[in-house]
């Protein structure tokens, strides 16, 4: 007998299309998290494919809101401020609502803004 389909994702299919996926453009961890749930991934493969891709470097929260942040000033012309600082409060009012955690959001914003 065969076995039996349980509609699950093969580890590393999903693994393979994480990795494709981190390696062509910049992801959070909640971004991949989603995805992996979306292609039926169980939830003990699910960790241990982000384990990977964490301790592999594919992802990097830090790195992704340094460039989500880069990419948002560069492009969003709602920001025409002179004043970095308010324009370091709407990156930053925006960069929460996106659900991204406080601390990395100033850093990124002070980072990026040179504040």
């Amino acid at each position: 007998m065969g076995k039996k389909d349980t509609g699950l994702m093969p580890k590393e299919v999903a693994l393979g299309k994480a990795t494709a996926l981190c390696g062509g453009s910049e992801h959070c961890s909640s971004q991949i998290m989603e995805k992996l749930s979306s292609w039926n991934v169980s939830v003990q493969d699910a960790n241990d494919i982000m384990d990977y891709l964490i301790k592999e470097k594919y992802i990097d929260n830090s790195r992704f809101a340094r460039a989500y942040c880069h990419d948002k000033f560069a492009k969003d012309r709602t920001l025409k401020d002179k004043d970095k600082y308010l324009c370091k409060a709407k990156l930053v009012r925006h960069l929460l609502s996106k659900g991204f955690e406080t601390e990395l959001v100033i850093d990124a914003a002070d980072s990026y803004l040179d504040l």
